[in-house]
């Protein structure tokens, strides 16, 4: 399958990347580097797909962000609820900006730890299309599959994105949030801004989160040949937990 490029740095359905405790810029670098490495994104040479939302002047967000990081950053956004992280990113306007309002990605005080993952399950399929690849040559399928993997230690950032079965208006509806690998962060995010996954992975994730369980959400784990697809990488897949 033909993957095209994209070296565009502007902002087209970038997700907004907040920071609610004082992330060491190294941190920051890995998370980025880490999560741009997710072979969809890798594949098609992504360059648009986060910005770093480190001013509350939306005046300044004017291009995406990618590592490394080379200059001082701000951290407006310290001990910030959700509800006010929430209503900021919805002021952002997608359609005016390029940016995403609904969806995004905090890095907080959990981040600075590790988390321990016991195992991973998901049952389902769907297909991604990444925004400005929507042509016959660079649409890109992905089956998810079911299996479990051994116990994994991750450093998580928390994913927030609309309930998507709330009768509220989209700027009022109830947020979900769960925990995701760096890897798995932006595409997710991305597949969800889309209407193309559902509420699930967020609800078993914030299900097990409740009972005391560390639910973080991951896709990606073992090497396959993906004859079907016409190319080669790692499943996307390995789950939740």
């Amino acid at each position: 399958m033909e993957k095209v490029p994209n070296h565009d740095d502007t902002l087209a359905d970038t997700i907004p990347v907040l920071c609610t405790a004082r992330i060491p810029i190294d941190l920051l670098n890995e998370f980025l580097t880490t999560a741009f490495s997710a072979p969809e994104l890798a594949a098609v040479k992504c360059t648009h797909i986060a910005i770093l939302v480190d001013t509350l002047d939306r005046s300044k967000l004017t291009n995406p962000t990618h590592a490394p990081i080379n200059r001082d950053i701000e951290y407006p956004f310290l001990n910030w609820t959700l509800d006010a992280l929430v209503k900021f990113v919805s002021a952002l306007d997608r359609g005016e900006t390029g940016i995403i309002d609904t969806e995004f990605v905090v890095l907080d005080e959990r981040t600075l730890t590790v988390r321990v993952s016991p195992y991973s399950s998901l049952q389902t399929c769907s297909i991604c299309i990444l925004p400005s690849y929507s042509t016959s040559t660079s649409t890109l399928i992905f089956p998810l599959y079911t299996y479990y993997s051994p116990p994994t230690q991750d450093k998580t950032v928390a994913l927030i994105t609309p309930s998507e079965m709330s009768d509220e208006p989209l700027e009022t509806c109830p947020r979900l949030l769960a925990r995701s690998d760096f890897m798995s962060s932006l595409i997710t995010l991305n597949c969800k801004s889309m209407a193309v996954g559902g509420d699930e992975a967020w609800e078993e994730a914030e299900k097990r989160e409740r009972e005391g369980e560390n639910a973080v959400i991951r896709w990606y784990g073992r090497e396959y040949e993906g004859a079907d697809l016409g190319w080669s990488g790692k499943r996307l897949g390995e789950g939740w937990i």
